[in-house]
Order: structure tokens, then C-alpha cells, then sequence
């Protein structure tokens, strides 16, 4: 369970995507906690995760550059927080375009056409970005219009700054009428932000003689996939 920090325009009137993204992220199992995007100097310490509802507006007094992972579909933020200079509206859509899938957040999707709402509805891309900001689908125009971008830790945002965490923005509209690809992508979004996703297996790589404490001749390595493990310092000082 992640404690997640979500930034609004009013937490004692939320507006209906901050509404639907907090019963998302609790359904999911975390914890969440409103907090007014015009708060002055608040701790970001205590949260794993902050994320950016839709109508937070530009010049909310946070450090942009927080050590700690951004969520944006708060399209005004998208300069403030480097991940793109601009951004439009497009409100005519039920479809995005995946055009990356070897990514985590996009990776169950084929490229192409992909419906994540059952009526047309607003989207809001991110333009303008550069550098290691990488778009993982767009809608359907100029590939400069990203709705979902992300940048890795310590990877360059699009004006050259170092990212001190990662970084994801989210173009969809989030109302009732978002599908279940639609959620599917936020909630992938969210683990890969948390760096929850399951990684490769770790090879190791094991010294003959040194096999659970019995000697083997078989070859000179044998190689292991090992699914929970703990580095260990062999006897002659390989860690595996």
C-alpha cells in the first residue's frame, strides 16, 4: 500500500476526475489524501506517490523537481514539471494510439488504435517535449501530441534537467465513461511510478565448489533463474 498525495483546486469540493481517481487508487489498496493545490510549503515527506488532478493550475507552490514520483493529468502542470512545453485539447476522441508497447504501462496493448472510452470524450496531450520524455501513446495527429508521456529517474526532462523521480503524464479525461483499457493504463501508470513492476528474474551466476555448500564438476558456472533472492558473498568473495 502506497501512501499517495493528490493534489486538487478545492479537497472539500473535489472535482469529478480527482473523485474518481481517489476511489481508483483506494480500490487498488492505497492510501490517499487530498490536498489543495494553493497550499503553502505542505510536507510531501510522509507520500510515496504524488499525483496531480485535472484542474490544478499552473503556479501551485510545490517544488517541481520533488524527490519523490510525479503523476500529472493536471495539463497545466505539464511545463512546471518538464515533461512537455505545452499542451492542447482535443475533445472528439475514444481512441488513443499505442505507439510504444515494450514499456510496462502500455506493454499488455498491440500498436495501433485502442478504444478507452465508450463516448467521445476530451483529451489532453502533452507537446513540446524532448530529450529522454518518451511517449508511449498519442491521438490520432502529429506524433508531437503524447497522452501518455514519462520520463525515468535521472533521465532528462524535456529542458535538459535531471528527473529526481519518475515522472508520468496521463492525457485522458477521467470521468464514468472511461473503459477498462482506460483504467488499465492508469493503474499501470501508477505501479510503474511506484516502481512496483515485476522485473526480470535475476540471473546468478554460481563458482563450481560452491553449489549450496556441495562441489560441482558438471562446468565452471551454472546458471539459475532465482525468483526471491538475497545477494550473498561466496567464500571467495563473488556475491551473487
Amino acid at each position: 500500500m502506497a501512501q499517495v498525495a493528490l493534489i486538487v483546486y478545492d479537497k472539500n469540493n473535489p472535482y469529478t476526475p480527482a473523485i474518481q481517481i481517489k476511489q481508483r487508487l483506494e480500490g487498488n489498496g492505497h492510501a490517499v489524501t487530498y490536498i489543495d493545490w494553493d497550499e503553502p510549503a505542505w510536507d510531501y515527506s510522509p507520500y510515496d506517490l504524488i499525483y496531480l488532478s485535472y484542474e490544478v493550475a499552473m503556479g501551485a507552490p510545490m517544488p517541481y523537481n520533488v524527490n519523490k514520483p510525479v503523476g500529472l493529468m493536471a495539463y497545466m502542470l505539464y511545463d512546471e514539471f518538464k515533461l512537455g512545453s505545452n499542451w492542447v485539447v482535443y475533445s472528439v476522441w475514444e481512441n488513443i494510439y499505442i505507439e510504444d508497447n515494450a514499456h510496462y504501462i502500455t506493454k499488455p496493448y498491440s500498436l495501433g488504435f485502442l478504444d478507452v472510452a465508450a463516448t467521445p470524450k476530451s483529451f489532453i496531450p502533452v507537446t513540446g517535449f524532448a530529450n529522454d520524455v518518451k511517449s508511449l501513446a498519442k491521438i490520432d495527429s502529429p506524433p508531437i501530441n503524447s497522452v501518455i508521456a514519462i520520463c525515468e529517474t535521472g533521465q532528462q526532462l524535456y529542458d535538459g534537467t535531471i528527473a529526481a523521480a519518475r515522472r508520468a503524464a496521463y492525457g485522458i479525461y477521467i470521468t464514468n465513461d472511461i473503459n477498462a483499457d482506460g483504467w488499465n493504463l492508469f493503474d499501470r501508470q501508477i505501479v510503474w511510478l511506484l516502481g512496483e513492476e515485476p522485473r526480470p528474474y535475476p540471473v546468478a551466476r554460481l563458482k563450481k565448489g560452491f553449489v549450496s555448500g556441495h562441489h560441482c564438476f558438471m562446468s565452471n558456472y551454472i546458471t539459475a533463474k532465482v525468483k526471491d533472492y538475497t545477494p550473498l558473498k561466496l567464500p571467495d568473495g563473488t556475491i551473487f
